[in-house]
């Protein structure tokens, strides 16, 4: 017992005095105290117990018999005897109790070396982390630009990839912070190797040291395969809208019959420019937020005609259905597949534009009713049969804006700083708001007219111009007109107001190309002499950006090549060339070949001076057309239309342009006694981009060309013709070109007819191009012409009995 007990007091002397040492050694060597006086003390006072541990264990130690035979085997040697000498015995004692710590040694030197070598190696560390943060940013702006160029092609981020972008941004930042602090950490350090403060320099080391670990580590994962994935197709897209104001009553009633079951389809009517479009692009945009109501939305721009194969198209491109036989499939096989697929969905179908009745069935429509909780909602000018022949439940009449909610619009797209550039604006400002009637349209087309307009006299003239029309917007077209006639008038020149007419020729709800726009406007003579031609394209787009900027065209989408003009817009314009209505026929646009026959018969046609056919399903015109004014015929996208008739052009003694776009299976064209034309071939390509284009007229047989004093050109830019086989010029003085290169020449060209003198001053782009050519050229003599005309016509009848062939 005695024994233990000394034991325990041995342990606790000790223990206590190596604390009270190790106390003012931190104080001295960490905390740099002055406390050496203290820590002499406390050595002093650590020795004197060290010594009474060893005298105790000295004491009380026994040894073990092995090393007893080895001492006694020893002392054998020497003479000695173990246990006579005393010396000796303590002597023996004290070696084993040394070779116990001396074993303990390398425990202690391994702890510590580990600790210590954050603090030596300080300076090596900061210099490996610094080159390993920059190699993690390298390879961090690396995924950022690979994920940054994902997400602009619409795809998304994967989780695991913006984890490791955020931990990066954030570890960037720790490692800044710990550079900063173990720079400051050398600088203080005596003769460069020697820490101040060897507690601060020791933590910092070992930051250093994690911190490189966790930067290794980084870099190891950062190395993705795949950044992002495409995200899956949404339910509704987003339909761009201009902002809407007053319309909230006729928005809720539409939202009420959505949720009602009873209501299955129902009709938004109203005047041209009262909003019926934007309040369905709000309502599409609705399902959004509340997508997962319905299993699909499908929007819709139907217009005139109505086309059953574009709904078909729009259907099935939203219902993902495979494309795999689309082409192959008839009408009504589409019409099957999609009714088949929809019937098991819930669906909300929105129409803008209806202005006949659509079959569902043909559509592949189910009908909506209380079983399959679908929605069909269009929109129309005015309230008729289409109502009623749809089967509308309910019909919204969308009126035009309250006094307050009109003037609220008008401010927003006048702007604040043409509103208060002037005392008396602003109450002239409301009094032109006041003759928009209300109409979204008008305020919207006037307010933007009169953005910067700071000179009260032109709000004077402004209100002059609207106040000598009725007061009241009864519905007509003509009054609609007459209120957004004022973008019109005050447009700067009578240039620009003639290219806006232009614009008309298209086909409502086309697209138009605006290098394919200014090309027709320099045809028509509309920008004056051509000089430089870039300064004539830059004078085109100067043009497109003031009709943008009156509200009369708009871009379409976020493609700023291409323009768009609103059907009301669209209209008022074909109004405006006619004289405010009063010459009708003055310019015409059909999309059925049927009309324009019908027109023909009743010598509609003979006060046009602008006519423009657009017909897909059209395979012959009339043998000729009295048109005794005409200057400008378009005929666009009829692709059926093979040949026209030799007396077509006949009775078009003022013709000046040809436009033929899109129409791909013309195999013969012939153009006759037309004084004013100069131009015959037009097609929807910019200049910039028609390089070989081979589809291009790429089925002409044959193109004669006769009596034409002013033709200038056949096209603007050499052509492949690949099917051309005969080319007729006779009495043309002013074409000094072909439209032929080195490309051109095909093994179908048989021969090209003409005058020597108009031969030999044709101008090439060099004489290569001449003299592949000249083998096909054969005199065209004017008596030997029409004996000629026999083998054209054999060409045509071939050509004619090939297609009843086919």
């Amino acid at each position: 017992m005695k024994l233990k007990w000394t034991g325990l007091s041995c342990i606790l002397l000790w223990m206590g005095t190596q604390t009270h040492w190790l106390m003012w050694g931190y104080l001295l060597e960490f905390k740099g105290k002055n406390v050496f006086l203290e820590l002499w003390i406390a050595s002093i006072l650590f020795l004197a117990a060290n010594t009474f541990v060893l005298i105790k264990i000295i004491r009380y130690h026994t040894y073990s018999s092995l090393f007893q035979s080895a001492v006694i085997h020893l002392s054998s040697l020497f003479h000695l005897r173990l246990n006579s000498n005393p010396f000796f015995c303590y002597f023996r004692k004290a070696m084993e109790f040394l070779s116990s710590i001396v074993g303990l040694i390398p425990c202690f030197y391994d702890h510590t070396s580990k600790h210590t070598v954050y603090i030596r190696d300080l300076k090596k560390n900061l210099q490996a982390l610094s080159k390993e943060t920059v190699e993690l940013n390298n390879l961090y702006e690396d995924v950022k630009a690979r994920v940054e160029g994902a997400e602009q092609r619409q795809m998304m981020r994967r989780k695991e990839v913006g984890g490791w972008i955020c931990e990066v941004e954030v570890m960037v930042t720790e490692v800044q912070e710990i550079l900063q602090k173990g720079d400051q950490e050398i600088q203080k350090r005596c003769l460069g190797c020697c820490p101040r403060n060897c507690w601060s320099s020791y933590k910092i080391g070992k930051a250093v040291r994690e911190k490189l670990v966790a930067v290794s580590g980084q870099i190891g994962k950062g190395h993705f395969d795949v950044v992002a994935e495409m995200l899956p197709r949404p339910l509704v897209d987003e339909l761009p809208m201009e902002e809407t104001v007053g319309s909230e009553l006729a928005y809720g009633r539409i939202c009420g019959f959505l949720k009602d079951p009873q209501v299955g389809i129902m009709g938004l009517y109203g005047m041209g420019g009262v909003g019926k479009t934007t309040l369905l692009k709000k309502i599409h945009n609705n399902f959004l937020p509340t997508s997962s109501d319905f299993d699909v939305v499908i929007w819709d721009v139907v217009s005139k005609p109505s086309n059953v194969e574009k709904i078909h198209k729009v259907l099935w491109n939203k219902l993902q259905l495979s494309r795999d036989g689309w082409e192959c499939r008839s009408t009504k096989e589409k019409a099957a597949k999609i009714l088949r697929v929809l019937k098991t969905k819930k669906f909300v179908l929105l129409l803008d534009d209806i202005r006949e009745r659509l079959d569902l069935l043909e559509m592949g429509v189910p009908h909506p009713d209380a079983q399959n909780k679908s929605k069909i909602v269009f929109t129309m000018m005015k309230i008729s049969d289409v109502c009623r022949q749809m089967q509308a439940q309910e019909s919204i009449k969308v009126e035009c804006l309250s006094l307050e909610a009109a003037w609220t619009l008008f401010q927003k797209k006048v702007g604040e700083e043409t509103l208060k550039s002037h005392p008396h604006i602003l109450r002239l400002a409301k009094i032109v708001a006041k003759e928009c009637k209300g109409l979204p349209l008008a305020l919207v087309t006037v307010g933007r007219a009169m953005v910067g307009e700071k000179d009260p006299s032109n709000w004077d003239k402004v209100i002059q111009d609207l106040s000598k029309f009725p007061t009241e917007i009864s519905g007509m077209e003509d009054e609609l007109f007459n209120k957004l006639k004022v973008s019109y008038d005050r447009l700067s020149d009578n240039a620009i107001k003639s290219c806006f007419i232009h614009c008309s020729l298209f086909s409502e709800d086309v697209v138009i190309r605006i290098e394919t726009l200014i090309e027709q406007w320099i045809g028509e003579g509309l920008l004056g002499e051509v000089h430089d031609i870039y300064e004539v394209r830059n004078q085109g787009h100067k043009i497109v950006k003031k009709l943008k900027h009156a509200c009369l065209v708009e871009s379409y989408s976020l493609r700023e090549k291409w323009v768009v003009m609103h059907d009301v817009i669209h209209d008022m314009a074909l109004w405006l060339y006619g004289e405010c209505g009063k010459e009708k026929n003055k310019i015409l646009v059909y999309n059925d070949v049927f009309r324009l026959k019908e027109a023909a018969k009743i010598s509609e046609l003979k006060e046009t001076e602008k006519m423009s056919l657009w017909d897909q399903n059209l395979e012959k015109f009339p043998e000729t057309l009295m048109c005794p004014n005409l200057k400008t015929l378009f005929v666009r996208r009829c692709h059926q239309l093979t040949k026209f008739s030799s007396g077509f052009f006949q009775f078009m003694p003022l013709i000046r342009v040809l436009n033929l776009a899109c129409n791909d299976n013309l195999k013969v064209l012939s153009v006759e006694d037309c004084e004013s034309i100069e131009l015959v071939l037009h097609h929807d390509h910019g200049a910039y981009e028609i390089v070989e284009k081979s589809d291009i007229f790429s089925r002409l047989k044959c193109l004669k060309l006769n009596r034409l004093p002013r033709l200038k050109s056949i096209y603007q830019h050499p052509l492949l013709f690949p099917s051309l086989e005969i080319i007729k010029v006779y009495d043309c003085k002013s074409l000094r070109s072909l439209p032929f290169d080195s490309n051109t020449l095909n093994n179908n060209l048989k021969k090209i007819k003409g005058g020597t003198n108009w031969w030999n001053r044709l101008r090439w782009k060099d004489e290569t191009i001449k003299d592949c050519f000249t083998p096909y050229f054969q005199v065209h003599e004017a008596e030997a012409y029409f004996a000629e005309e026999s083998e054209t016509d054999n060409i045509d009848n071939d050509m004619q009995a090939q297609l009843v062939s086919n």
